[in-house]
């Protein structure tokens, strides 16, 4: 069941990663990463600031490991999907 309730601007920005990600777009994502989409981020609460913080810090890990040679991708790339995804409030595939 999908939620009704608006996109936070965490989700929209990890949402945005992994679009990124999923087309495997290395400069859209780096393009991601080095600006925020969002203005007034001060005026968000710091939950949501952080988790902004956090998923740019797992897009930057995400962009190394598709750059890398894939015996160099393993279980934390997984894990790092999986919590962008969590934090995109996705189920694995863009709604």
């Amino acid at each position: 069941m999908n939620s009704t309730k608006p996109l936070t601007a965490s989700e929209r920005y990890a949402r945005s990663i992994l679009t990124a990600w999923d087309k495997r777009e290395f400069t859209e994502l780096q393009a991601a990463l080095t600006r925020l989409p969002f203005t007034g981020l001060e005026a968000l609460p710091a939950a949501e600031r952080e988790r902004m913080d956090l998923i740019r810090d797992l897009g930057q890990d995400l962009l190394v490991w598709g750059t890398s040679a894939p015996a160099e991708i393993g279980t934390n790339q997984n894990a790092a999907l999986g919590l962008v995804r969590h934090l995109a409030r996705c189920d694995g595939r863009m709604q």
